[in-house]
């Protein structure tokens, strides 16, 4: 999301990719930090315009495009220097990609989300030298995703608020500076070992929501 962005860059992140197929609705007033004026506009250009205006120095690339329809070649030739993916997407397909491009690069990759009604919300991740990746950690998850119709069981954003992103980008954001800064001696340089291939987190957003449970 932007907030994770803006995070990012205000602590030393000096080049960003944005890839978004859609464009910018009222809707996503009430979760996302897009202004007023940017209704109808193309969210990565959006996004870059706003980012631009906050910080004029930051390279930033955008892409008004569908993620999916890319192909490998146009990815590695256009994002073949970025050092971390962030999926920051309710598509279960897009992550899925995201996952295969990270794997194939050779980088690390963050996964980022909520779950129905922001209950929840998750972070995952990968990097080279962990056992596991996202096809995985929630091959269940994937497979179902695979065999259902496109986006029939991509989590609905009904309900959810810029403070539930909010809470969940917070934690996102420092695993992404871990995996940007593993080695360093510095809590973000060892928050991945401190972790000990734990590359799944969960952060329930209601007291009595239950885990795997009852909604």
């Amino acid at each position: 999301s932007l907030g994770m962005i803006i995070h990012l860059i205000r602590s030393g992140v000096g080049k960003i990719y944005l890839i978004d197929r859609d464009q910018v609705e009222d809707a996503n007033f009430c979760r996302q930090e897009f202004p007023a004026d940017s209704i109808g506009k193309p969210k990565a250009q959006a996004a870059a315009e706003m980012l631009h205006a906050m910080f004029p120095s930051i390279d930033i690339v955008y892409c008004n495009a569908d993620f999916l329809t890319m192909t490998a070649e146009f990815i590695d030739k256009h994002f073949g220097d970025v050092d971390c993916w962030i999926g920051a997407t309710d598509n279960g397909l897009c992550q899925r990609k995201v996952n295969q491009v990270a794997l194939r690069q050779g980088v690390s990759a963050v996964f980022v989300g909520l779950y129905a009604n922001a209950n929840a919300g998750e972070i995952i991740w990968n990097h080279p030298d962990e056992p596991c990746c996202l096809a995985c950690l929630v091959s269940k998850r994937l497979a179902a995703q695979e065999a259902a119709e496109p986006g029939a069981l991509d989590p609905p954003s009904d309900g959810v608020l810029l403070s539930d992103v909010a809470i969940v980008d917070g934690v996102a954001t420092h695993i992404v500076l871990a995996l940007l800064t593993r080695g360093e001696d510095n809590r973000f340089g060892r928050l991945i070992d401190q972790l000990d291939g734990r590359q799944f987190i969960q952060i329930s957003l209601r007291p009595d929501w239950l885990f795997g449970g009852r909604d």
